[in-house]
């Protein structure tokens, strides 16, 4: 396994999980491991913005732990199966990230020794480490909440400290960042263009979502219903407004950035905000829910998640797992087992679940060229001989463009097979 401090060939979304996960070498139980971290901390992140924003004392009746997992329940229920698998599973880096910027808030916004102030930082090193925009969504939150909590001078002080913290965090993340030798990837859009970027990437996060997704306003809606009638304080309903800060500052920045636009402004830039406006939605019901259920409401929580997880996922299943990867992944390893290929040349969106699978299958290097595969080039250019196989998937003219950037032999065609072809080098190496 090669393990580099950001995704291959780019300066952001720094690899923790992948670091965590180095010691488990069988591709199988390293992508259960790495999947197991994800999703738990994306689940976590929820409990640990309440805890945050409703406070040490996890509010009247456990108001924090029932938001937090309403939060939970809301985006879980919200979010269609793939923004899922990008949010819980090792796709993207969100879910790890917002956990250690919410631990971050907790250690360095209440008072404590200098052995808390340096776990936050360190949390928040990780956190923008792993995904450097989370700073655009925890800032604004971290300030809202200390607007509206509006405590004596010692804690205004220590909460701007935070915040302070945060942004020196940040700062340092994106000043390694700019050491990488893969591009700039956090150039700004021209000013004229923003209102189209912030267009396309609110409609592609409201189709993805679809009309699940009405459950996140419409928990802010409850509320306010709620406070309207008198049956919750309009102080309670108000903890939801920090998170809809945090969502529209983050927003309105990710939407401006050239990588985003540069990718089709996809949803999926949008999670973090997603993630978020699910807090505000969980913390504006859970002061409904307490004044219904009294002391259950942080049980009613909880059964919701879990039927929600239940609902979305299925009951856990190793071989479900496998039985999975195959039907997803694992289409070409029957020929890249046939043919003895050790190498897969061409698209990369195919490139890299068929080498995946075919180790986890097949138990031997069968190596990845496309698009990010610079990091491993040494390896797998020594392994290239006049005898290899290759697999060419996608068109011609893509398998083509990846032989000429590095620098192979031409190929030659064995055989074709469905989707795919079987090539040899043409000549010597």
């Amino acid at each position: 396994m090669k393990w580099t401090p950001f995704y291959w060939e780019q300066d952001r979304y720094g690899m923790l999980v992948p670091l965590l996960a180095l010691p488990f070498h069988a591709p199988f139980a390293n992508l259960l491991v790495q999947t197991f971290l994800t999703a738990f901390a994306g689940l976590a992140a929820f409990v640990l913005m309440a805890r945050f924003v409703f406070g040490p004392g996890f509010g009247p009746a456990g108001d924090a732990g029932a938001a937090g997992l309403l939060a939970g329940a809301a985006f879980v229920f919200a979010a269609p199966v793939p923004v899922l698998n990008d949010y819980l599973g090792t796709a993207q880096p969100y879910g790890v990230s917002l956990a250690l910027g919410w631990s971050a808030c907790i250690l360095l916004g209440e008072r404590g020794g200098i052995a808390r102030v340096l776990a936050g930082w360190a949390c928040i090193l990780l956190a923008t480490w792993v995904s450097t925009p989370t700073a655009f969504l925890i800032i604004p939150v971290v300030i809202l909440k200390q607007v509206m909590d509006g405590g004596p001078g010692g804690d205004r002080w220590r909460a701007l400290g935070g915040v302070a913290l945060i942004g020196s965090g940040f700062l340092a993340v994106y000043a390694l960042s700019r050491v990488s030798p893969y591009g700039r990837e956090y150039s700004v859009l021209p000013a004229g263009e923003w209102p189209g970027a912030w267009a396309a990437l609110a409609a592609n996060s409201a189709g993805a979502v679809g009309w699940r997704g009405l459950v996140l306003p419409g928990g802010l809606l409850v509320a306010v219903l709620a406070a309207i009638a008198g049956r919750i304080s309009w102080r309670d309903a108000g903890k939801a407004l920090p998170p809809v800060a945090g969502v529209a500052v983050y927003f309105l920045i990710i939407g401006t950035l050239f990588w985003v636009k540069g990718g089709g402004s996809p949803a999926r830039y949008a999670i973090p905000a997603m993630a978020a406006l699910a807090g505000a939605a969980g913390f504006g019901l859970a002061p409904v829910v307490r004044a219904v259920a009294g002391r259950r409401a942080a049980a009613s929580g909880s059964v919701l998640l879990i039927l929600a997880i239940g609902a979305s996922a299925g009951v856990p299943s190793l071989s479900g797992v496998r039985a999975a990867l195959g039907r997803t992944v694992g289409t070409l390893t029957p020929e890249i087992e046939r043919e003895r290929c050790g190498f897969v040349i061409g698209e990369y969106g195919r490139v890299w679940p068929a080498v995946f699978h075919a180790r986890l299958e097949l138990g031997r290097p069968v190596w990845g060229v496309t698009h990010r595969a610079v990091p491993t080039r040494d390896e797998w250019k020594a392994a290239l001989g006049p005898g290899s196989r290759l697999l060419g998937v996608g068109d011609s003219a893509e398998v083509e463009r990846w032989r000429v950037l590095y620098r192979l032999p031409r190929l030659a065609i064995v055989r074709k097979v469905p989707g795919a072809a079987v090539l040899r080098p043409r000549g010597g190496i």
